[in-house]
């Protein structure tokens, strides 16, 4: 396997466990701001399953094997799980920020590792837009 499916790989583990993350935000939050948090943890998971899909998919493209179990998910992963089943907007926004970032600087040293594979610097490039700016309009809703 080569260092760009390998780090994509990576990148399904974490986007995994962030995709039951952010349901457990969705369905826990709690308070005045429950809808508005409640809708935009939807609009991310769907995001994050689409991210999954294509990266999968690109794996594969490339002749790589993709994760395909919870196992080797949270065996790769390092996003941490949230155990936790209730929480206000503030520690859900948090905490997606923080996510996010993590996620955005991934992407970075994805790119890095596949400056000669335009397509997949093309999908990083789409991704990390996409999160900079959620990243941007989360920290301002929490401002």
């Amino acid at each position: 396997m080569t260092k760009v499916s390998e780090k994509l790989n990576q990148f399904l583990a974490n986007s995994l466990v962030l995709f039951a993350k952010l349901h457990n935000y969705h369905w826990n939050v709690k308070g005045v701001e429950f809808y508005v948090i409640h809708k935009k943890t939807e609009e991310l998971y769907k995001f994050i399953e689409s991210l999954y899909d294509d990266f999968a998919e690109r794996i594969l493209q490339i002749g790589g094997t993709p994760i395909v179990t919870l196992k080797q998910a949270l065996e790769m992963a390092t996003i941490v799980e949230e155990k936790k089943t209730s929480f206000d907007a503030k520690y859900v926004v948090k905490n997606i920020v923080k996510d996010f970032e993590f996620l955005v600087k991934e992407l970075k040293i994805l790119a890095d590792l596949a400056k000669e594979d335009i397509v997949t610097n093309l999908y990083v490039d789409e991704k990390a837009a996409f999160l900079e700016k959620e990243i941007w309009t989360l920290k301002s809703f929490a401002a």
